[in-house]
C-alpha cells in the first residue's frame, strides 16, 4: 500500500485563503479605525448617550475638545496618551480615529466655521 502524494486536505487550500483574507481584512480595519496619540478622532455615543456625556469624558481623560462631530451626539477630539478605545466603548461611547469629513463638525454646527474665517 502506497500513499499518494496527491492527498489533499478535505477542505484544500481554500478555507486557508479565506481565513487569510478574513484576518488581513481584520488587521487593516483595526489600523484604520484605532486612532493614534495625537490624532483628531471622533467620540460616537452607543445607545442615546448626549453630547454633555461625551464631553464630560474627554474632559476626564484629558482630551482637547475640537468641535462637535457630524453624527448627532458625538464630538471630535484630539487623542491623548490617556485615552483608549476600550475606556470610550465601557462607558457607552466609540472613539474611531475619522480624519478627513468624517471628523468635520456638522454644517448645523456653531464651531463649522473657524473663528479665521468670519474674520475674528
Amino acid at each position: 500500500m502506497s500513499i499518494s502524494a496527491t492527498t489533499r486536505h478535505p477542505y484544500g487550500f481554500r478555507g486557508l485563503v479565506w481565513v487569510q483574507v478574513g484576518l488581513t481584512l481584520a488587521v487593516l480595519t483595526a489600523c484604520t479605525l484605532w486612532p493614534r496619540v495625537g490624532q483628531p478622532a471622533l467620540l460616537m455615543p452607543l445607545g442615546g448617550v448626549g453630547t454633555a456625556r461625551m464631553t464630560t469624558w474627554a474632559r476626564a481623560h484629558d482630551l482637547p475638545l475640537l468641535g462637535t462631530g457630524r453624527v448627532p451626539g458625538s464630538v471630535v477630539v484630539r487623542i491623548g496618551a490617556k485615552a483608549s478605545g476600550l475606556a470610550a466603548l465601557r462607558s457607552g461611547a466609540l472613539l474611531l480615529a475619522a480624519p478627513g469629513l468624517s471628523c468635520a463638525p456638522a454644517p448645523h454646527s456653531p464651531s463649522y466655521f473657524p473663528a479665521r474665517t468670519l474674520g475674528k
